[in-house]
């Protein structure tokens, strides 16, 4: 029951003199701009409320675009990333392989320069052909150039072999 009810249970209104009547009236009609005020302020209200409700749903259409994108982003770079590990991968098992059979061929090469230096060579048939100290000399030269042990094919017993051939000659020149 509102104020002005209680009024108008309290005052008969024939009863009620001509200044109680228009204090009456000016009362109700105070009620009725604030009432009417009320009604403004909660439209106003309502239309803020909507306003920012649209406003919210906008918002969360652009969040949600936003996040889907980057959602598609990041799948992307993810299949992207493991295809690079998978090609990264494959390079390192294609380098172990290389390198295994680099390693192979590396103890093929060995053990074929151990039979090849472990071979009795005739000493004689390195200084072939030479009739002179000269050409002995140059001869003698050009096989240490090839089998010198700091030459990465080098040998260290063919160079002895090779260096005891040359005294013996040597001595005969």
């Amino acid at each position: 029951m509102s104020l002005a009810d209680e009024k108008l249970d309290n005052y008969n209104l024939n009863t009620m003199s001509e200044e109680e009547l228009k204090n009456l009236r000016h009362f109700l009609f105070e009620e009725r701009i604030a009432l009417i005020n009320e009604k403004k302020a909660q439209e106003e209200f309502y239309e803020k409320f909507m306003a920012e409700r649209l406003s919210f749903r906008e918002e969360m259409k652009q969040l949600n675009s936003k996040v889907l994108s980057e959602r598609k982003r990041l799948k992307e770079e993810q299949a992207f990333f493991d295809k690079k590990l998978m090609i990264l991968q494959s390079g390192f098992a294609n380098l172990e392989m290389d390198r295994k059979a680099f390693l192979k061929e590396k103890e093929k090469y060995e053990k074929n320069k151990q039979t090849i230096s472990n071979t009795v060579i005739d000493n004689s048939a390195l200084f072939a052909g030479v009739t002179s100290y000269l050409g002995l000399r140059k001869r003698y030269k050009e096989l240490i150039r090839i089998f010198h042990p700091d030459n990465l094919d080098g040998d260290n017993n063919m160079a002895i072999a090779i260096k005891e051939e040359y005294d013996r000659l040597r001595e005969k020149f």
